[in-house]
């Protein structure tokens, strides 16, 4: 994933252009989570997971 957009990430990681993503899973791709659950590993700033926001109880 980070190959596909290199021509807008820095050498210090930093983007330079928006990058649009289709899914959770990209987004954990793109920051090396690949082969966990990105739904589970992702946290907002209070500390839920995206799959807290989603189930509806």
């Amino acid at each position: 994933m980070r190959q596909e957009h290199a021509d807008v990430i820095g050498p210090d990681m930093v983007t330079t252009a928006d990058i649009h993503l289709k899914s959770v899973n990209e987004v954990g791709h793109l920051l090396y989570f690949a082969g966990t659950n990105s739904w589970l590993i992702l946290k907002d700033k209070t500390g839920q997971t995206l799959s807290s926001h989603t189930i509806i109880s």
